[in-house]
């Protein structure tokens, strides 16, 4: 009975996952290698990124002490080092240090918030990404497994129809095989008859030379006449009869035609 293609995918799910997954999985993990790679690199210029703005924080905050500093030997030297102008005028530098701080401290965020964004992007095109393999995967398990009840149909059919083909031929092989066996039987058969029949007429004239006597030839030629004829044919019959009358003419110097009447009768 045939199966549906549910009942296909269901019973070569597994071998087809089993020749698809290796694949799969290989692909799975170079994606993320490359992730693990990426997101290394963009740590390491998030490390960067913070080294060198922490550098032009520090830079900033040098210059701006050293700016204060400057400002306060100037207002000692007029003697209003410590009046309020000094402080009013150091407390508005540190203002102004601290909005360029700010900035720099934005741009790091901004610089930082980049690198993050390209990691998140990383991440989403990864899953993205495995999560249609994943899909493509199930597709590609289905379809294999329908191959491999396809091409198993195939060789089932296939087997089937060697083994339909040879018992097909075996039963035409024993039918051959036994007309070859009749046909051959009767081959011998007819051999034995027709080399019987040869040595029918050969016996009887053996049989016959075997006398040593014309009265012991005759008598055999008188008693075994039908015999003769029968299984050794008239004419051996008759040769062996026309063989004892010229060996019973020459012992007698006389022809044929003198012959007694008894024995001419009795070799008619």
């Amino acid at each position: 009975m045939a199966i549906n293609y549910a009942q296909r995918i269901n019973q070569y799910g597994t071998a087809a996952a089993n020749e698809i997954n290796p694949q799969y999985n290989s692909k799975v993990q170079i994606l993320k290698n490359t992730l693990a790679q990426n997101k290394l690199a963009l740590q390491q210029q998030k490390t960067g990124v913070n080294s060198n703005y922490d550098t032009q924080v520090s830079d900033q905050n040098l210059s701006n002490n050293s700016n204060k500093s400057n400002y306060s030997d100037i207002l000692t030297s007029r003697g209003i080092g410590r009046s309020s102008i000094a402080a009013t005028g150091l407390a508005e530098m540190d203002q102004v240090n601290n909005r360029y701080v700010d900035r720099i401290n934005s741009g790091r965020t901004d610089a930082l918030g980049n690198i993050d964004a390209n990691i998140t992007l990383d991440n989403n095109n990864y899953n993205n990404t495995v999560a249609t393999m994943a899909s493509d995967k199930i597709a590609t398990i289905n379809s294999r497994a329908n191959e491999m009840a396809t091409e198993n149909d195939a060789i089932n059919y296939r087997n089937s129809r060697d083994a339909i083909s040879d018992a097909r031929y075996n039963s035409e092989q024993a039918t051959s095989n036994s007309r070859y066996a009749d046909s051959r039987a009767d081959s011998i058969n007819e051999a034995i008859a027709k080399q019987n029949a040869k040595m029918a007429p050969q016996n009887a004239i053996d049989a016959y030379d075997s006398l040593g006597s014309l009265s012991d030839k005759q008598d055999y030629l008188e008693k075994f006449k039908e015999a003769i004829i029968t299984e050794a044919g008239q004419s051996t019959y008759d040769k062996l009869k026309a063989d004892w009358s010229k060996a019973y003419a020459a012992n007698v110097k006389k022809t044929p035609d003198a012959y007694s009447s008894w024995n001419m009768q009795n070799l008619k």
